[in-house]
């Protein structure tokens, strides 16, 4: 490696914010929400899993489940984010996510998923949830 692509990297790796790269501990420094809500996880394959979502940020959540999936695996997710100031609303919410963890707890997994795809509608109605909930 040349002196000029070692500074590089030092500098990069340094100040990744100012270089585009994004750590895990920066994605979790995002405002997170305790939530409770019903998921509908759907594989590849069209087979739906259902589980709870218990943690949301802007950029994924947490999702107990009896599925075990690898880090890196893409799912469809369907979720019902309760609006704001009202318990018995929601918005219907479909999206794609990667897997960025599981672990197991008791006999379901613990899944982190991290958004991929998340209309805007969307994106405003878990971002008032966590506002409203945090």
């Amino acid at each position: 490696m040349s002196t000029l692509h070692a500074t590089s990297a030092r500098a990069q790796s340094a100040h990744p914010a100012l270089f585009g790269a994004v750590s895990s501990l920066d994605q979790r420094r995002t405002m997170r929400a305790r939530a409770n809500w019903p998921a509908r996880l759907i594989d590849t394959v069209g087979v739906v899993n259902v589980g709870r979502v218990c943690d949301v940020s802007e950029g994924g959540f947490g999702v107990m489940s009896s599925v075990n999936l690898p880090v890196g695996a893409t799912l469809d997710i369907a979720l019902a984010v309760p609006k704001s100031g009202s318990d018995s609303r929601s918005m219907p919410v479909r999206c794609k996510v990667r897997v960025t963890s599981c672990s197991f707890a008791g006999t379901q997994s613990r899944l982190g998923v991290m958004f991929m795809d998340l209309p805007k509608e969307s994106r405003i109605a878990v971002r008032n949830y966590i506002l409203s909930h945090a």
